[in-house]
């Protein structure tokens, strides 16, 4: 599936998509698009050995080894050159793939669990079942300021010590941030973070 357009299932690929990937410092990640379909699907030993199914190379699991079977996935949201966003699950799924793409974080997220429910539906119609999915989100420097829009970015960048107008720039994509600063960032949403779940009224 591509930005949120259900793919058929076509072949037995060899994890193609999976190799080689190198992420950068923190949200920051490689742009890398995907293309899986399989019946039954193939997937990476890396895989396997997370299922405690010992392998060597790649594995072929029958699609029934996944029936009613609850999986947690990353979803990798981004912004992307054309200033769209999109998103997409990191790992490998059983016999599909994931991702949405929209003029915002949140509408690209909407896009893509609409296709994981136009999927599902897909599958039903052809007997099948897809796993439950848990979804964690890794978003790079934009597209978490931009769906998380709540958050003050002055305020933000006052708890991490880096000047505000630095931060826009960040946020915006007009300079890019280094590690040290990302992890300076990081630590004032981890520090917020805590400050809201320990919070009532």
């Amino acid at each position: 599936m591509i930005f949120g357009t259900a793919l058929k299932r076509e072949t037995n690929l060899l994890c193609q998509g999976m190799a080689n990937k190198k992420y950068l410092p923190e949200w920051n990640v490689k742009r890398e698009r995907f293309f899986w379909g399989s019946n039954p699907p193939t997937f990476c030993a890396s895989y396997l050995k997370a299922v405690n199914v010992e392998a060597m190379g790649y594995g072929i699991l029958p699609y029934s080894y996944f029936k009613a079977m609850d999986m947690k996935v990353t979803v990798i949201m981004e912004k992307a050159s054309d200033g769209y966003y999109s998103c997409f699950v990191e790992e490998d799924l059983p016999g599909f793939g994931l991702a949405g793409y929209g003029d915002t974080a949140e509408a690209a997220k909407e896009d893509m669990m609409k296709a994981y429910e136009e999927i599902k539906e897909m599958q039903k119609e052809e007997g099948e079942e897809v796993p439950v999915l848990e979804f964690t989100y890794k978003y790079d420097m934009q597209s978490f300021f931009n769906y998380f829009s709540f958050l003050n970015i002055t305020k933000v960048a006052e708890l991490a010590g880096i000047n505000a107008s630095l931060m826009r720039q960040y946020t915006s994509g007009v300079t890019a941030a280094g590690q040290k600063q990302y992890d300076k960032i990081r630590v004032a949403i981890e520090h917020i973070s805590k400050e809201l779940s320990a919070a009532t009224f």
